[in-house]
């Protein structure tokens, strides 16, 4: 759950190691995939734009940041 919106969340860690959240739900405007698992935990990567997902049949989804109204206050600098 995101503690600014209290909307569900779903966290993943991008192929750079990093924690990431996203929105629970698939989006077909998505840019984020899971690309494979690691000790349980989604590992993600991230396109560009939805054209460079690899797949068309992927699931996408949208970070976090994109829908939360509050996502400036946790964004790292």
């Amino acid at each position: 759950m995101c503690k600014s919106c209290l909307r569900p969340v779903r966290w993943v860690l991008t192929d750079a190691g990093k924690r990431m959240p996203l929105d629970p739900e698939p989006f077909e405007g998505g840019n984020v995939w899971v690309d494979h698992y690691e000790g349980g935990m989604p590992i993600v990567r991230v396109a560009s734009s939805r054209a460079a997902v690899p797949a068309a049949e992927a699931l996408v989804y949208l970070s976090h940041f994109v829908t939360c109204p509050n996502a400036d206050k946790w964004r790292k600098k």
